[in-house]
């Protein structure tokens, strides 16, 4: 599931859902499988500030799934769509001090059946505390929804929280130690959210 900012929104940026990939805004996301079972899922999130220099990072994240994810390395890159060539891409703009790809931080845990796996841009976690995102996750399962369903609850859980002027939120209680000030409420963003649950 994938929103876009309300400002993007309001120029007539849309939000773009479909079975395998989307976006938002300047966030992208994709997941396949390839046929030997192995899953590969992913959530780009674009610099905004790019912007300012007239590049739209949105391509950047969009691409960046097809172009150089470990699902084209598993074999399943087919499934996943782009919108620029993929060749260089990542790279364009890039000045010598940028990180590569190669360089993002890799974590491994091992997962058992029935575990559920959420992903998401910085629109969910800087809107979304890990308690309340437990307690949605927790109530959706005892419903029996679909992981997609729960993408998109917690999706509008978190556009809801970025509208608040007065929710504590995980962005707004970083902001008041970061900056010595009380600052409340959420932060508008583009917010993509993917939900898997293991088998």
């Amino acid at each position: 599931m994938a929103i876009p900012h309300p400002e993007k929104a309001a120029e007539g940026h849309k939000g773009l859902n479909r079975k395998g990939y989307g976006y938002g805004g300047e966030d992208a996301y994709f997941y396949c499988s390839n046929r030997n079972g192995i899953t590969a899922l992913g959530v780009a999130d674009g610099v905004y500030m790019w912007k300012d220099k007239g590049i739209d990072a949105g391509m950047f994240s969009i691409a960046t799934p097809a172009g150089r994810s470990p699902a084209r390395r598993q074999g399943c890159g087919h499934a996943c769509h782009t919108d620029v060539p993929t060749t260089h891409a990542t790279h364009k703009c890039h000045f010598d001090e940028a990180d590569l790809p190669e360089d993002a931080m890799l974590t491994t845990m091992p997962v058992s059946p029935g575990d559920i796996v959420v992903l998401g841009s910085d629109g969910l976690w800087d809107n979304v505390s890990e308690e309340e995102l437990v307690e949605e996750v927790e109530r959706d399962v005892l419903e029996g929804v679909k992981p997609s369903v729960i993408a998109q609850r917690l999706a509008f859980l978190a556009f809801e929280h970025s509208q608040d002027k007065h929710k504590e939120t995980p962005y707004s209680l970083g902001a008041s130690e970061a900056f010595d000030m009380v600052y409340s409420g959420g932060k508008s963003d583009d917010i993509t959210v993917m939900c898997a649950v293991m088998q």
